[in-house]
């Protein structure tokens, strides 16, 4: 038997009922009118229940006793039910929700946040269960559309053995069935031949050759044509220096064995603003040489200097020889 109706029933074995943390109910008398008896019940007078609110009011050992021996349950467990039931009504409450007890009436909440009771309909008929039985209760809400039991804190409903078994059976053939298709279509002789079939042939990427920078190439050519054209000239000036009468004679600074040798060493004495001649009779040996026009007295003055400059052994050569 629910909770509600338990609470109707002592409700009306003991015309008074406290709920612990919300209030007192208490029946007025009243007279039993057989002419309005329904499948053997009578039902209560309008305005026979009055509730007056009392937060404070604290759990009545008689309703737990009156709970655990209708319901069968110890009365810990009783205990535990009942505080359940009320602890969600006054949760109702808090949110303005309308908290139904079945066979007594609806507690709200007013514009003024004061909570009101509405009387249902009770039946008089009590039916008296044994602790290891369970009956349906006679007290029907007619009045009030919303009903405690049908409307808040429902379980949802499960499925029953024989679903749950056609589903899961289904399932795993559908499991069965995918994982089939995906071997028959990657691991089957047909797939691997038209996966073969559609492959491209690959190109061969052959490396490109080292491209030669051919304007550095050229850059150095015309470098190193233009250095032989000026160690040319130089050597012409030489040349034309050594035919020319304008020296009394020479101090030789350096043998050179080449004429690579002598062109560059001509060069670089050249750039560094010495004026000296290139000589040679053989095209063997090369002399680098200061003309010196004075006369021959100052030879060993000007000869010594320029060991003592140049760092190296010179000596004098006169013309012609």
């Amino acid at each position: 038997m629910k909770i509600a109706q338990l609470l109707s029933q002592y409700l009306l074995q003991n015309k008074k009922l406290a709920l612990q943390g919300i209030g007192e109910f208490t029946v007025g008398s009243f007279y039993d009118n057989p002419f309005e008896n329904e499948k053997g019940g009578s039902k209560l007078p309008d305005n026979t229940i009055s509730f007056r609110v009392n937060p404070k009011v604290g759990e009545d050992p008689d309703l737990i006793q009156y709970i655990s021996q209708h319901s069968g349950k110890i009365k810990p467990l009783a205990s535990a039910d009942l505080d359940s039931f009320l602890t969600t009504g006054r949760q109702l409450l808090n949110i303005s929700k309308p908290f139904v007890i079945e066979g007594i009436g609806t507690l709200s909440r007013d514009a003024h946040n004061e909570i009101e009771f509405t009387q249902g309909v009770i039946s008089l008929h009590i039916v008296e269960e044994h602790p290891a039985k369970k009956h349906k209760s006679h007290a029907v809400e007619s009045n009030d559309s919303v009903h405690f039991d049908d409307n808040y804190l429902k379980p949802a409903k499960s499925y029953d053995n024989t679903t749950r078994r056609v589903l899961i059976w289904t399932a795993v053939v559908i499991g069965l069935a995918v994982i089939g298709w995906i071997g028959f279509y990657f691991f089957s002789p047909a797939s691997k031949k038209t996966s073969t079939s559609n492959e491209t042939p690959t190109e061969t990427v052959v490396p490109a050759q080292p491209t030669i920078d051919t304007a550095a190439q050229a850059r150095a050519d015309s470098i190193q044509k233009a250095k032989n054209d000026s160690m040319t000239a130089a050597a012409q000036n030489a040349q034309n220096v050594q035919n020319s009468s304008t020296y009394s004679y020479l101090i030789v600074i350096e043998r050179a064995a080449s004429k690579e040798r002598a062109l560059k060493r001509y060069a670089d004495l050249i750039e560094w603003g010495h004026k000296v001649i290139m000589t040679t009779k053989d095209s063997v040996t090369f002399k680098l040489a200061i003309p010196i026009k004075g006369p021959l007295s100052d030879s060993a003055r000007n000869r010594d200097s320029l060991t003592q400059f140049f760092g190296r052994k010179t000596y004098v050569e006169l013309r012609g020889s």
